[in-house]
């Protein structure tokens, strides 16, 4: 953890910050014409830019709901990312052929939870179509980490996913405040703003995921990638920014009135805690 760099150059965030302009111009396409766009310009992306790749799939992803409540047409972005950088890393160590199908303990037993779920939904009338999608949710994020474990990563790749995830907490941030004190009406699909609530969710922010609880959870990853620049930039350096950050990222978690992720946070701060024996995490 302690092999990282802070040290990023501009090329990398103009790649990053080029690649979501083609995200955001795209919702102004026709769907057909957005997907055929930005399927070949993320297929060459993700092949000659392939961690810069896996950086972008973090507004991608929590933004995803969005996207696609605007323009349909960006709905495959995230599984062809995945799949050309897996491709790509299978072709640059055709040499290595036999690691391939190197797994960890855990991993078959990830793959045993898949199966075994997948057959008691079936017997519970759960239909194929059902399970073939949970399944291809749960087999593109172990993709994700079957890429990432066995790939080599640059030194400041963890530095630039956290970077752009509390920029994206950022942009939640501001979307959030907005829905609250226009009582769901500004910086919403309209769709959204027509939904109708019962009066204990009208007074939750559903953000730009248009759920609590998943807006909860990205909340706390955005807090997660702050600790973690705080502890990479050691001279202190952006300090007060990441005390904002902090400050009003959980201050949004506060008013998704999400109660399963604080006790799941609240669960996991402890077990880091316990751990990491990292006690200054209290103060």
């Amino acid at each position: 953890m302690n092999d990282i760099s802070v040290k990023m150059n501009k090329k990398e965030w103009l790649e990053i910050f080029g690649a979501i302009l083609v995200l955001v111009a795209a919702l102004l396409l026709p769907p057909s014409i957005a997907q055929i766009s930005t399927a070949i310009f993320f297929v060459l992306f993700a092949f000659f830019k392939p961690f810069q790749s896996l950086v972008i799939l973090v507004p991608y992803v929590i933004f995803r709901t969005f996207f696609i409540e605007l323009n349909p047409g960006l709905k495959l972005i995230g599984d062809l990312i995945t799949i050309v950088v897996l491709l790509r890393l299978f072709l640059l160590n055709t040499k290595k052929f036999k690691t391939w199908f190197h797994f960890k303990p855990f991993e078959y037993f990830f793959f045993a939870f898949l199966i075994f779920g997948a057959i008691i939904g079936y017997k519970n009338g759960v239909s194929l179509g059902a399970i073939v999608f949970q399944l291809r949710t749960f087999g593109v994020m172990y993709l994700l980490y079957y890429i990432l474990s066995r790939s080599e990563l640059p030194k400041n790749f963890l530095v630039k996913l956290a970077w752009v995830t509390v920029f994206s907490g950022a942009v939640i941030f501001i979307q959030g405040i907005f829905e609250k004190l226009s009582m769901r009406q500004l910086l919403m699909p309209e769709i959204w703003t027509e939904k109708i609530l019962s009066s204990t969710n009208f007074v939750r922010v559903y953000g730009m995921l248009n759920n609590p609880n998943s807006l909860a959870l990205v909340m706390f990853f955005a807090i997660g990638a702050v600790f973690f620049l705080r502890w990479a930039y050691k001279n202190n350096e952006f300090k007060w920014t990441f005390r904002i950050a902090q400050v009003a990222f959980f201050g949004m978690l506060l008013l998704t009135l999400s109660r399963g992720t604080w006790i799941s946070a609240f669960v996991f701060v402890l077990f880091f805690m316990l751990l990491s024996r990292n006690w200054k995490l209290l103060k």
